[in-house]
């Protein structure tokens, strides 16, 4: 009976390992398309109702917003023309904006580091600025100079006090640390406007417009955060638009195998004496960052 025991304790937690963490889905925006994807040769696009300048979902255990019920932890967060969005049937047939805050605030590369939010913008005389965002109302709370020329782009935390951002003025990649006036230059990146930058799973995706709008490409990849080397992943459509703010989001959710894989295995192993039943799915989904 114990090495029965154990051969079941054995093939449940393998069945709990074999059932595999669900490819994440990349969700990327430029002007009012969103471009929605887990393979790169099978990408969906739907028209939303305004412009989205980027993107991220909110943490686990997290309410932002004060309107319409604002947003909760897997949602995504769309900082958009007129205002901030909830990003309603992401999965779904039919995406759609809900709006969540009548805030117009300048960063199109939201970053949550715990339950605060952060993004860089730009600020007259064309300088690129750190900025924390109350994420109730997305008011702005402090802004720092960076140390970079106006075009900050896409944004990701690698700790909670530092980022690795890119610039389209220099088309660099830059390692900035909170509270710093100065950034230091990691490496370059292609020749592109503002681009869109997450995290997920320990790899820095990004997209990027390649220059210039209306014979250059809308590309997806992922970037070293040793070098700033880009690697191309999809070639998403044609970059037409012309301030070439985009954005980029993931989601992705991990799933319970299903009753009637471990219910087999535990049979097939022990002659029919034992039937194990499993229910219920376990989803979980998962956060992070543009401009």
């Amino acid at each position: 009976m114990k090495t029965i025991t154990s051969t079941l304790g054995c093939l449940l937690a393998l069945g709990m390992l074999s059932s595999a963490q669900a490819q994440p889905t990349f969700l990327a925006t430029q002007a009012s398309t969103l471009y929605r994807f887990q393979s790169p040769s099978a990408v969906s696009t739907f028209t939303l109702s305004t412009r989205v300048v980027g993107m991220t979902t909110v943490p686990a255990g997290m309410n932002v917003g004060n309107l319409n019920g604002g947003a909760s932890g897997g949602d995504v967060l769309c900082f958009g023309i007129g205002g901030i969005f909830r990003l309603d049937d992401a999965l779904g047939l039919a995406p759609t904006l809900t709006l969540i805050a009548n805030a117009n605030q300048g960063t199109a590369s939201p970053v949550f580091v715990g339950t605060r939010l952060f993004g860089p913008a730009s600020i007259a005389p064309g300088i690129s600025t750190f900025v924390e965002i109350n994420p109730t109302d997305f008011s702005q709370i402090s802004e720092i100079p960076m140390g970079l020329p106006f075009g900050t782009g896409g944004m990701v935390a690698t700790s909670a006090t530092d980022f690795i951002c890119s610039n389209q003025q220099t088309d660099m990649i830059y390692r900035y640390h909170m509270g710093d006036t100065f950034s230091t230059s990691i490496g370059p990146v292609p020749n592109a406007d503002y681009g869109g930058m997450e995290e997920y799973g320990g790899t820095i995706y990004a997209t990027f417009s390649l220059a210039p709008a209306g014979s250059g490409r809308f590309v997806f990849g992922s970037i070293s955060p040793t070098d700033g080397s880009f690697t191309q992943l999809a070639d998403l459509d044609t970059y037409y638009n012309t301030d070439g703010v985009t954005g980029l989001a993931i989601l992705s959710s991990t799933s319970a195998p299903e009753p009637g894989t471990l219910g087999l295995l535990a049979l097939g192993i022990m002659g029919g004496g034992v039937v194990v039943r499993s229910g219920g799915v376990v989803v979980r989904n998962r956060k992070g960052r543009t401009l």
